[in-house]
């Protein structure tokens, strides 16, 4: 490799594992070509009345990231960084130009927005997503000037990578970024991936695993559905010893732990010494945090997060089903407020505490429902009944209720009590487990 291309990102974690990847891939920084592209396409401006100056501080804090990391690329690698959405003055009426015609045609529609492509590029549910999370709002208000702004700010990087994807005398070897769900890092690693450029995520910073991008591959997740190939080049011997890990691991989690299937929670949904008393309940929602990614699968059927949680909500409020609800245990702040929000909208709902302990709720529930995640594991094991709203990691292994649209999905609800725990769940789980834990597939490696 000799022409690299990074996109830089405010964590001290994926610093180091830029450094990492060069190590492992053995370039020297005195014969390779480094770029280093900056993004601000991940600055946000809350609407809420009480962060009304969300987006200056935001603002304020990515310049003040900006220039902490020019000068430490510029100190280590003797790399100046680009911003990757700045383009010459004399360009910016036709791109404002462009943004707004984009502006106006999916205007109140969020099918379009969602469906919206540069030169082949998608990018639209990349800009959806974003205008969630950086505008802290449970849906596209479609009158909003920051929609507006992140439209302008990706029609600025589409000119600028292409000005520089032209400009370039000889072939770029990899582009290296970091979690791909959102615009900053999104939008860039689907440009390179479509222009067939070799294009890796450090998504797992902690982890630091890194995600090989195949052709039409724009997630930063391993390749879930590769799972049993790799169980399958186990041995016997071998795959005894595997399940008899991933029991030893799964367990402990269900004692408080926090093993490497959720590495990424900051508290433990089984952490809790004290017993709830939960009411009767057939089943229960186990919320995700609002800000996580959800078209990071194939398949989902719901556009984002909050609108899965409150089309169920609403639906078991109108069905009068005996279903709770438990928040997410590592909510963010921002993720709070969409939860009193629907709590508000549905007041004749249970909603568990959020720190109760999912060993008091599988002692009284027969099933659970979520979008994705790894909940699914620990109801399957636990010889319930897990209900997705989507594709997951774990949708190859027979342990989850799989609705294919909205239709399947009600219809499942309201059957909920007759369903029955899939034979064999428990191993399936413990497979599921390894594969997605233990074994790396061909599209990934560790730095």
């Amino acid at each position: 490799m000799k022409n690299i291309t990074f996109l830089a990102h405010p964590s001290p974690i994926y610093y180091e594992n830029i450094h990492k990847f060069l190590k492992a891939k053995d370039i020297s920084i005195k014969d390779a070509n480094i770029n280093i592209f900056w993004s601000t396409l991940g600055i946000g401006a809350s609407l809420t009345k009480k962060t009304i100056l969300d987006f200056p501080k935001s603002y304020l804090i990515d310049k003040y990231n900006y220039r902490k990391y020019y000068r430490l690329f510029k100190k280590d690698l003797g790399v100046t960084i680009k911003k990757i959405d700045h383009v010459p003055f004399y360009v910016w009426p036709k791109l404002f130009l462009i943004s707004l015609k984009i502006f106006f045609n999916i205007f109140n529609n969020t099918e379009k927005l969602r469906s919206l492509h540069h030169n082949n590029t998608r990018y639209g549910d990349l800009l959806h997503y974003s205008y969630i999370k950086f505008a802290v709002r449970e849906k596209v208000y479609f009158k909003s000037a920051f929609l507006f702004f992140l439209i302008y700010k990706s029609q600025c990087t589409f000119y600028s990578l292409e000005k520089y994807y032209r400009c370039k005398s000889s072939v770029i070897d990899a582009f290296i970024c970091n979690y791909t769900s959102y615009l900053q890092h999104g939008l860039p690693s689907r440009f390179h991936i479509d222009k067939k450029v070799p294009t890796f995520s450090i998504a797992s910073n902690e982890l630091s695993n890194v995600v090989f991008h195949k052709k039409g591959k724009y997630s930063q997740n391993k390749d879930w559905k590769a799972y049993k190939d790799l169980l399958n080049q186990l041995t016997h011997d071998e795959l005894k010893l595997f399940r008899l890990r991933a029991k030893n691991d799964l367990e402990s989690r269900f004692k408080g732990k926090i093993d490497k299937g959720i590495h990424y929670m900051r508290v433990s949904p089984y952490s809790s010494s004290e017993r709830a008393d939960i009411d009767n309940v057939d089943g229960v929602v186990f919320l995700h945090d609002f800000f996580d990614s959800c078209d990071d699968f194939d398949g989902n059927i719901f556009y984002d997060i909050y609108d899965w949680a409150d089309q169920t909500l609403k639906f078991i409020e109108n069905n009068n089903l005996n279903i709770a609800v438990k928040s997410h245990p590592n909510s963010v702040m921002q993720s709070i407020i969409f939860e009193n929000m629907l709590k508000e909208k549905y007041k004749s709902i249970k909603w568990l505490d959020r720190n109760t302990s999912n060993a008091d709720i599988f002692r009284v529930a027969k099933f659970g429902i979520s979008m994705f995640g790894s909940v699914f594991t620990e109801i399957a094991y636990h010889g319930l009944v897990p209900i997705a709203a989507g594709s997951h990691p774990a949708d190859q292994f027979k342990f989850t209720y799989q609705p294919k649209n909205k239709l399947d999905y009600f219809n499942l609800l309201l059957d909920a009590n007759n369903l029955k725990a899939f034979p064999d769940a428990k191993t399936q789980v413990l497979d599921f487990y390894i594969a997605h834990n233990y074994l790396q597939s061909p599209d990934e490696f560790c730095i």
